[in-house]
């Protein structure tokens, strides 16, 4: 009751536990499976938190600081492959009770949910590889290009709270608009960056490392947003 209750520190918020599998499996499956969502919910949370490091590491300019947050989206990784792993595990489990056809499916869909999630933790760890990158090489990234980088993300991270909205609504009952919406508006960002990155090449505004990190980065956004979309759409196909 105490940790529903209590706000968890820092340093406890990187520590990988399970809050609603950790007792096993309930009397029924229908029950278990409630529980499994409510654990997806979480993943989803922690999920939105790495993305508001990612949105930091454009908007810091100091160096150490910017260092923090790169292990911080690295530990938040390691906490994200714990999740799926041991919520796989557990619908596995499930899965070799006799079930019906719409638990069946619902398991299915969650198993879909979590790898996208999964994903999206990794693309969020080579994006804090590739800023290391930056910073090591000492790319001169202008402040103007970084905002840019931040529109990206800030489209991500309103997808990502979404996500999250609809990982706490019952599965098959929500709408896709909304999040269609934000998906496109992903993908004309990315397109406005990839036409503005070409032409500062061909007028050698800067030079190829510099283009290649700046597509390296509005791209794997792009591909987190397809991500983020596509747990929405698992959730409203339920």
């Amino acid at each position: 009751i105490a940790e529903a209750i209590l706000p968890l520190k820092p340093d406890e918020d990187e520590v990988f536990h399970l809050q609603h599998l950790k007792f096993g499996m309930l009397s029924t499956a229908e029950l278990s499976l409630v529980q499994a969502k409510k654990e997806v919910a979480i993943f989803g949370e922690k999920t939105e938190k790495m993305l508001g490091f990612v949105h930091n590491l454009f908007e810091e300019q100091k160096d150490k600081k910017r260092g923090k947050l790169i292990k911080k989206i690295n530990k938040y990784e390691e906490i994200s492959d714990r999740f799926e792993e041991e919520i796989n595990e557990y619908l596995r489990k499930l899965s070799q009770n006799t079930l019906s056809k719409k638990t069946s499916a619902e398991i299915h869909g969650i198993m879909r949910i979590i790898d996208n999630l999964e994903s999206i933790g990794d693309i969020c760890y080579q994006i804090s590889q590739l800023h290391a990158k930056r910073m090591d090489d000492e790319l001169k990234i202008s402040m103007k290009m970084d905002a840019k980088l931040q529109e990206i993300v800030k489209l991500v991270l309103e997808a990502s709270k979404e996500m999250n909205a609809n990982l706490s609504m019952s599965y098959g009952q929500i709408e896709l608009e909304v999040g269609r919406g934000i998906e496109n508006m992903i993908n004309d960002m990315r397109d406005k960056l990839r036409k503005e990155n070409l032409e500062a090449i061909r007028d050698r505004k800067y030079d190829f490392a510099i283009a290649n990190y700046y597509k390296g980065i509005f791209g794997r956004m792009e591909r987190i947003g397809d991500y983020v979309y596509d747990v929405s759409c698992a959730i409203a196909t339920q």
